[in-house]
């Protein structure tokens, strides 16, 4: 099973009980700081950095209000308290950021955050500007100065995040690019993910600081009686189109759960959230959960399942080895999540005299572009070390604007291409080639824009 960068969370509710795949849950009354450690933005001497990007994943609802502030001098780690008042606790500390929710995910770019106010506008003026070694010119927004600031003076720095609305999110990242502005150009990314410091532990309900026997204060679980549940069957169908995906999930569980009500089990049908079968038997102990007609773009292993039922929390985690069987997870999962190819039919034909080889390969591609447009690009096909060149201007858009077509002589060769980004699906056809390898085990490799994806085939 593939396991992205990101994934998507699934959050449905039924008759008072909840079923969750990693999704975090705070309040208007809780305030979150995320401190991380300045010595992990080593910038390179002669590099700067243009742009830091916070991202909220599967943010819900997509209005939920919060105030975000970038801080200086914080301990490293993530703490979750409980305000004293109302309002914004960080009102008058560090700097305040602002955002937008778009796609599921809530974004705030600091080169795009310059408030008048600024102290850094009166140290460094309206527009601070800087020439890049490629030539390029990168202007300085005043909260790009101020997180430059709060690294440099190696107190550490974090986001402070005081919430106005009850939302929903599965995973928050910081990625601060930094680029040279002298010797050779070079870019650096240095990214960060709030749960890299902490991982779930299914046996004590709470999220536990890596390198710590504490207790984290991340996400604290009441009280209530923990119920584990083994997984044993879990199937994930990717829909032709975007929320029409399929996800069930079975197993058991171990344990007798006293002051029930008097029906041995639960079960309903076709109940708002696309659940179309949720079924907790007490008796037999088993349960089988069936939501379809959802939208689980960028689901990843570990899947984990909590199921609230009264002040019992059930829950428990599948991954690669029940999902899905002996098959992978579906590649369309990963639209506009992750670049991802994979080879699913390779034939090779050579033929008895120069120029006149063939080739075929087929298979699934995704982008984490959804809005890539390959009238206008370049595409290169990598057959081992030979390269065949698609020239920008060669393909066609279909009726369906994310389906593109070429038929094409290039250098080496003819190709007759078809790319699907909907379907996400991908046939190349070769011919009148000189294939220097036509056995073995051969990289084939497609790249485009900032795509690159390869595989190794057996031949």
């Amino acid at each position: 099973m593939n396991s992205p960068k990101f994934h998507r969370s699934l959050f449905l509710m039924l008759l008072g009980i909840s079923i969750s795949v990693q999704a975090h849950t705070l309040s208007p009354d809780q305030y979150l700081i995320w401190g991380l450690d300045s010595q992990d933005v080593q910038i390179p001497v002669g590099s700067v950095i243009t742009e830091a990007v916070l991202t909220i994943h599967d943010f819900v609802p997509s209005k939920a209000r919060f105030n975000l502030h970038l801080l200086d001098n914080t301990a490293v780690g993530v703490q979750l308290g409980v305000k004293e008042q109302p309002g914004n606790i960080f009102d008058g500390f560090g700097t305040l950021l602002t955002g937008n929710a778009s796609g599921g995910k809530w974004i705030c770019r600091l080169s795009q955050i310059n408030p008048a106010n600024s102290p850094m506008r009166t140290i460094f003026g309206d527009s601070f500007k800087m020439t890049l070694s490629n030539g390029s010119e990168v202007s300085f927004s005043s909260a790009l100065l101020e997180l430059m600031d709060y690294i440099g003076n190696g107190g550490g720095f974090g986001l402070g995040f005081s919430f106005t609305d009850v939302c929903t999110f599965s995973q928050i990242t910081l990625d601060i690019i930094a680029k040279s502005y002298a010797g050779g150009y070079q870019e650096k990314v240095y990214s960060f993910q709030i749960s890299q410091m902490y991982v779930y532990d299914p046996v004590l309900g709470t999220w536990v600081y890596q390198g710590s026997d504490g207790q984290s204060e991340w996400e604290i679980q009441e009280d209530d009686p923990y119920v584990p549940l083994t997984v044993t069957n879990c199937q994930v169908i990717a829909g032709e189109t975007i929320g029409q995906d399929t996800l069930t999930i079975s197993g058991t569980f171990d344990r007798v759960l006293s002051n029930l009500p008097q029906s041995s089990a639960i079960k309903t049908e076709n109940q708002p959230g696309q659940i179309t079968t949720l079924v907790v038997d007490f008796a037999n102990r088993t349960f089988e959960v069936v939501a379809t007609r959802v939208d689980l773009s960028g689901l990843s292993s570990p899947i984990q399942i909590n199921l609230l039922v009264g002040s019992y929390l059930m829950t428990g985690q599948v991954d690669e080895t029940i999902i899905n069987g002996d098959e992978l997870i579906p590649l369309r999962l990963m639209r506009g999540y992750q670049d991802q190819l994979r080879v699913s039919e390779v034939a090779v034909n050579k033929g008895q005299a120069p120029g006149t080889d063939t080739l075929t390969v087929c298979g699934e591609i995704t982008t984490d572009n959804p809005g890539i447009n390959l009238t206008n690009q370049k595409v290169i096909i990598n057959w081992g070390d030979q390269p065949f060149v698609i020239p920008i201007g060669s393909f066609i858009q279909t009726k369906n604007l994310n389906k593109y077509a070429c038929k094409v002589d290039v250098p080496g060769g003819f190709v007759d291409c078809l790319i699907d980004f909907d379907r996400c699906l991908f046939t190349i056809n070769l011919s009148k080639a000189s294939l220097d390898v036509a056995s073995g085990r051969v990289k084939f490799m497609i790249r485009f824009a900032q795509f690159k994806q390869f595989e190794y085939v057996q031949m």
